[in-house]
């Protein structure tokens, strides 16, 4: 009778602080949802551990280096600020540890932009989608819709599956909207992104949110609005016609984008980019345009698909067929 062998299942690595080059906050999120991704589709993988990756080779100590939101005094990695894992490794099972990057310095880039064998989650049209990038500026359709329902819904799968927010986090966004806003209000959220927005279409800028805002707002009492933004100069325009009813966060701002800038606390930049994309998650209605800050309040708050615009497209006539 032979005898069995027990095979170790890789465990793969997942680290939040490297990438090709410096990336937004959610960038790096995204990493570990596609790298749980290609862990689920083979399944000789765990799931992944975000963590950093030390070793001798140089290219890696590169890329750590240049992590805008790592910050060495609040611990060895930018994941273990803000998240954790719902589900442990077991501890009656051995594990290899797998890191294809040391083999394969475009294995990231590979998960993060897609092919038709690796499912993965895209915040915007990128690598095989990016036909779909010739659709800015043209009328929003039901296809369009169904594409981005199609990535919010895994990416929602996800997030409820594997990832946690740490409790702070989450205690200073309700204490920051109790700050904000009462249980009467309706609540629209509006995410203008500026700086350096050249991925995923150009800039949208904030008089071509008002008419979108006038309309719904024209449609409720109570309102008020959220205003999430990166850049110091796109503040002012919309507090002018709206007056005290627009609300935001104190979060550093740069016109040369904050997360580049190496003024102010990386790990303060990191915490209050989150905040800000989860306080868009508990708005009414959501008013954005192509930008994962935005996009990840609806993978965190999936009602939010139906009650949102995008205005990276043409939506004049889009509001006429919501019931909001």
């Amino acid at each position: 009778m032979s005898q069995m062998i027990n095979k170790k299942r890789k465990k793969m690595i997942v680290s939040m602080n490297h990438t090709m080059d410096p990336a937004g906050f959610f960038v790096y999120l995204e990493f570990v949802i596609n790298g749980i991704l290609y862990c689920n589709l083979y399944n000789d993988f765990y799931v992944p551990i975000p963590e950093v990756i030390f070793d001798e080779h140089e290219y890696c100590k590169k890329i750590l280096i240049k992590n805008p939101y790592f910050e060495n005094k609040y611990g060895n990695n930018m994941w273990d600020y803000f998240f954790y894992m719902k589900k442990e490794n077991d501890p009656n099972e051995e594990y290899e540890l797998y890191n294809p990057f040391i083999s394969n310095h475009n294995f990231w880039s590979e998960i993060h932009h897609g092919n038709q064998h690796i499912p993965n989650v895209k915040t915007y049209p990128r690598g095989s989608e990016y036909e779909l990038c010739r659709l800015y500026g043209e009328p929003y359709t039901k296809n369009i819709h169904q594409w981005y329902y199609n990535n919010r819904l895994l990416a929602n799968k996800i997030i409820n599956e594997y990832i946690s927010i740490k409790q702070f986090v989450l205690d200073n966004v309700n204490d920051q909207w109790s700050r904000f806003f009462d249980p009467t209000d309706y609540v629209i959220g509006i995410h203008v992104r500026g700086t350096d927005k050249v991925w995923g279409g150009k800039k949208i800028l904030p008089n071509d949110y008002m008419p979108f805002i006038d309309k719904i707002s024209s449609r409720h009492k109570n309102v008020k609005i959220f205003l999430a933004t990166d850049d110091p100069d796109y503040i002012q325009p919309i507090v002018e016609k709206y007056g005290n009813i627009v609300k935001y966060t104190d979060a550093q701002r740069d016109k040369e984008n904050i997360f580049l800038s190496h003024k102010g606390s990386n790990y303060h930049k990191g915490l209050e980019v989150l905040t800000d994309s989860l306080l868009l998650s508990k708005c009414n209605f959501l008013i954005k345009s192509n930008s994962a800050v935005s996009e990840f309040s609806i993978y965190f708050n999936l009602n939010l698909h139906d009650n949102s615009i995008n205005l990276q497209y043409n939506c004049s006539n889009v509001l006429d067929q919501l019931i909001i």
